[in-house]
């Protein structure tokens, strides 16, 4: 029997978390993958392009591209056509793509780029109608081209000048939503030129500042991570571009990257870090995305080290799983409650509280909203709420405003997020997976 319309009743639905490691976009572990940009032919598994596949547990693939071939000349057609048929491939298999141009695999970056920088800015301007063409798809990209492997050390280039030459290309040559990222922290104050983080009024604007973020490759490999900080306190420091301490260097990633992303890969140091240790370190960065398949050493300690704590979803699961599922966000619909609207319309409030569980915030834009299937009729209410504000360990309050005027029967209410570029849905962290969040009876 159905109530009157002027008393509906709202059934919410059981809010429990669960330990899935959810398949949303733009965050956690990744697939690396190296391509030739002369053949599109990846030599590590000695497999053409169209037959290659990440792992499917990966929204996120490491996409390195070597252009060392052509470290004397431009790039020439074939060359671009493979980068555009590479991040074509992986924009068919729906992968997000953290995207690293490099002329070294093999630790001679010096010895392996262009002599002239004139060159790389010229290889970044013939590749830019590619990156602009696959903004969607590409997340991040990770360094400047020089250096070892890419990661900006052991390069001709390292002066103040050149990186931010290099910089201000690398932002040229790609999309608004596209981020960068460089390898350590002194490097981001270097080429801004500033002590200070980006923040409210300058994040998400599409400059070059507020687009770039972090990697770092050496993830508690050593109390320095292998370099990546210094000694010098904050308070000490005479020069954006002086390494600090890695207490001051993790403040200072947990301010940048509010607004920008942070990820890399683990490295086995010694004394190797426990499980604890990476989840606060972890917290500190706001990590995204990691290496999925390196340091097997570290990724293995995780797997033998079971979470403790009663109150955790991950309770007798493994760090491994801990860590893995709290990569990036990790979003939570914690509470629900209803009411009569003000005012004499037919109209209820429906306040969603939701919380953030992961590592990070969201960087993508999403559409959140409010979903009522019914008797032949669907409505949808969207949010005036960002979910890139929504941040870790923190909850907010989402109002939805209901017209029950047209509304009668039952109806199952569900609270999407779709991300407003590729519209790939993101799932919330609760049980029930078809994030269905009550009935409503009117």
């Amino acid at each position: 029997m159905l109530l009157r319309r002027s008393s509906p009743k709202f059934f919410p639905a059981p809010l429990k978390e669960t330990a899935e490691n959810l398949r949303n976009p733009y965050r956690g572990f990744f697939t690396l993958c190296r391509f030739w940009a002369e053949d599109a032919f990846m030599p590590e598994e000695k497999i053409p392009l169209e037959d290659y596949r990440p792992d499917p547990e990966h929204t996120l693939s490491l996409v390195e591209i070597n252009l060392g071939r052509y470290a004397a000349r431009p790039l020439n057609d074939t060359a671009l056509k493979n980068t555009a048929d590479i991040l074509e491939h992986f924009h068919r298999l729906r992968q997000g793509v953290i995207l690293r141009l490099m002329y070294d695999w093999e630790g001679l970056g010096a010895q392996h780029e262009p002599k002239e920088l004139g060159l790389i800015l010229e290889h970044l301007r013939q590749l830019s109608p590619v990156l602009h063409r696959f903004e969607a798809d590409l997340f991040v990209c990770q360094g400047l081209l020089i250096g070892s492997w890419g990661e900006m050390h052991n390069t001709r280039y390292a002066a103040e000048g050149d990186l931010i030459r290099l910089s201000g290309a690398m932002a040229e040559a790609t999309g608004k939503s596209t981020f960068a990222a460089v390898r350590c922290p002194n490097l981001w104050r270097m080429i801004f030129r500033s002590f200070g983080s980006i923040d409210d009024r300058e994040a998400f604007s599409g400059s070059a500042r507020a687009r770039f973020g972090l990697f770092n490759d050496a993830i508690l490999g050593s109390q320095t991570d292998l370099g990546t900080y210094g000694s010098l306190s904050f308070a000490t420091a005479a020069r954006p571009g002086d390494k600090l301490t890695r207490q001051d260097e993790l403040n200072f990633q947990n301010r940048l990257c509010r607004y920008v992303p942070n990820g890399g890969e683990v490295l086995n140091g010694s004394p190797p870090a426990d499980f604890a240790d990476a989840v606060k370190t972890f917290e500190l960065m706001r990590l995204t995305y990691l290496n999925g398949r390196y340091d097997r050493a570290v990724l293995d300690r995780w797997r033998n080290t079971p979470v403790q704590g009663w109150q955790s979803a991950f309770r007798g699961l493994s760090g491994y799983d801990h860590i893995a599922a709290r990569l990036g966000y990790r979003f939570l619909i914690a509470g629900l409650t209803a009411a009569k609207a003000a005012g004499g319309a037919p109209a209820f409030t429906l306040n969603v509280a939701v919380s953030n569980e992961g590592f990070a915030p969201c960087y993508r834009p999403l559409n959140v909203e409010l979903v009522l299937r019914g008797p032949g009729a669907e409505t949808r209410i969207r949010a005036d709420s960002d979910a890139r504000d929504w941040l870790p360990r923190q909850r907010v309050s989402i109002p939805f405003t209901v017209d029950a005027a047209a509304l009668q029967g039952r109806y199952s209410v569900f609270l999407e997020l779709h991300c407003a570029q590729t519209g790939r849905e993101v799932r919330f962290a609760n049980t029930d997976a078809s994030n269905a969040i009550g009935e409503w009876i009117f």
